[in-house]
């Protein structure tokens, strides 16, 4: 009897580390990235450090430890899909001093903007003529400016070379940006090309490449309920619905559950106040019912400036990241990989020398008991 309670106790204390230590652990379902962790997900590549969307700035996420790149698409004129969040230039790129380009300013009203602004678009320049612009950052973006202006745009295609040509497997992430408006702008140019659609142009270059949603890993994204619904028509890859709405409700999901593998969303989805100073650090229970509906979560965006970081934290983005790993969040998108890809492996490398360490020391307490009940029988 009394070695009964003795090994419950032990049991008990195994349980009770391994309780206290355990971080969640992920099966993402997705070909040859096999981690246990959250997604790694390098927003706009490694866009902390260098240019959203240029070769650099990819090619520095994936030797950072990123698991995906993202890329925003945009259409030229002549309907190549290209690399840039913005589908207007002038704030991001030398537009302006090619004198050439100048009759191509122009008013175009895309959905979010909220009035018709003139600037350079990219429906209004053809694929060779974005290949002549550079990028740069906007100057708001108080981020190093040592790197602008010394690459150029990329296709999609560009894009998938860099992923398909790196050393170990990357997936990546496609958001169609503006897609109805795009569809509209270009409805002549789509129709005269077998009257295809945005949609479809990107689909058939990814099924080209070889992702089909079972060979290689790849999610597409989309703000836009319609062009989310018409993508996982289109293909078996997986297709995520982005929403900055910061309350989701079970109706909503139930909608989305039926054509979308999960939500993209902001940390204020996930925790009250998530983005903002005075966030209190209460979840809002998402995730949980996310989950509940077999649908994935990935929150956007983390940044190391203390701007978007809650005082909660202590400005420090390595406990706002331990909220949402423990909130079991399935990805982060990130502008700085490297620092999450080191938060990861420490996190999840200690929680395995816990209790590893613990399991010890229930075993060292188990062989103890165990010789002091033999000395015990033996002697009395």
């Amino acid at each position: 009897m009394k070695l009964a309670v003795l090994l419950l106790f032990v049991l008990d204390f195994s349980n009770i580390i391994n309780t206290l230590t355990d971080l969640p652990v992920f099966n993402h379902g997705l070909p040859g990235i096999s981690v246990k962790t959250p997604l790694n997900i390098a927003h706009r590549g490694a866009s902390g450090e260098r240019p959203d969307h240029t070769e650099v700035s990819y090619k520095l996420a994936i030797e950072q430890g990123a698991h995906f790149i993202e890329c925003d698409i945009c259409l030229s004129k002549d309907l190549v899909p290209v690399c840039h969040h913005d589908c207007y230039l002038n704030a991001t790129t030398d537009v302006h001093s090619y004198p050439e380009f100048h009759n191509k300013s122009n008013y175009h009203d895309i959905p979010g903007l909220g009035f018709p602004a003139r600037d350079y678009y990219t429906v209004d320049f053809t694929w060779q003529e974005l290949r002549r612009l550079k990028i740069k950052r906007k100057s708001s973006s108080g981020r190093n400016p040592n790197y602008n202006l010394r690459y150029r745009f990329l296709s999609l295609e560009d894009y998938i070379s860099i992923a398909q040509n790196a050393s170990r497997t990357i997936g990546i992430y496609p958001e169609l940006k503006a897609s109805a408006w795009h569809n509209e702008v270009l409805k002549d140019e789509l129709l005269n090309s077998q009257n295809t659609s945005f949609e479809k142009i990107v689909v058939k270059i990814l099924h080209d490449h070889g992702y089909d949603g079972e060979k290689r890993p790849c999610y597409l994204q989309s703000f836009e309920e319609e062009t989310a619904e018409e993508l996982s028509k289109l293909t078996k890859i997986p297709v995520i619905f982005l929403t900055p709405l910061p309350l989701i409700t079970d109706f909503f999901l139930d909608s989305l559950s039926k054509y979308a593998a999960g939500v993209g969303v902001t940390k204020a989805a996930v925790f009250f106040g998530g983005g903002s100073k005075i966030s209190t650090g209460e979840s809002t229970g998402l995730v949980k019912r996310v989950h509940d509906k077999n649908m994935k979560v990935h929150v956007w965006t983390f940044t190391v400036e203390d701007r978007s970081i809650p005082w909660i934290y202590g400005d420090d983005v390595r406990r706002q990241y331990d909220a949402y790993i423990k909130e079991k969040v399935d990805g982060l998108f990130t502008d700085y990989p490297y620092g999450l890809r080191e938060h990861l492996d420490y996190r999840y490398k200690k929680d395995e020398e816990v209790k590893c360490e613990g399991n010890s020391l229930s075993l060292h307490f188990l062989s103890s008991f165990l010789s002091i009940w033999l000395i015990n029988k033996v002697l009395y």
